[in-house]
């Protein structure tokens, strides 16, 4: 359940998301549910290839960012990695792959913090779930050959 924070204190873009991830089950559908500021809370759900799928939601001034933590920075196979990447990313939209934080790949997510709706939340936390469980076997297996064995 989340963190006591005082409704009065989130603002006004963030107490909207968070009814509109109430409103579509999505606060109840996760695992754990944190807010950690005013701008700042972050989601956990059971994933189906990956033990837990994590998205950071962060509301800033102009832009909500969704970010979720797909897999350490390759091994092996960086380049074939990559191009895989570069490929399948056409279809990920409204997602796409960045390296973040400790050269880690991440899909990630952004909405205007000013005009967002249910379909848009919908869409992105449904795609960062979605594309999680398809794309983690495989990208784990081309950037840790031999190491990595997907769930059978």
């Amino acid at each position: 359940m989340p963190k006591l924070v005082k409704s009065e204190q989130l603002g006004a873009q963030t107490q909207k998301l968070i009814s509109t991830l109430k409103v579509l089950g999505i606060v109840e559908a996760s695992l754990s549910f944190e807010i950690v500021n005013d701008d700042l809370f972050y989601l956990r759900f059971a994933g189906a290839s990956k033990d837990v799928i994590g998205i950071k939601v962060e509301v800033m001034e102009r832009t909500i960012r969704f970010d979720s933590y797909l897999m350490p920075y390759p091994e092996v196979n960086v380049g074939p990695l990559f191009e895989y990447m570069l490929r399948v990313q056409a279809r990920l939209a409204p997602l796409r792959f960045e390296v973040g934080a400790e050269d880690a790949i991440y899909l990630v997510g952004a909405l205007a913090t000013a005009s967002f709706d249910d379909t848009d939340v919908s869409e992105v936390i449904a795609g960062v779930l979605t594309y999680t469980d398809e794309l983690f076997p495989k990208v784990m297996s081309i950037g840790f050959e031999g190491r990595f064995n997907p769930r059978k």
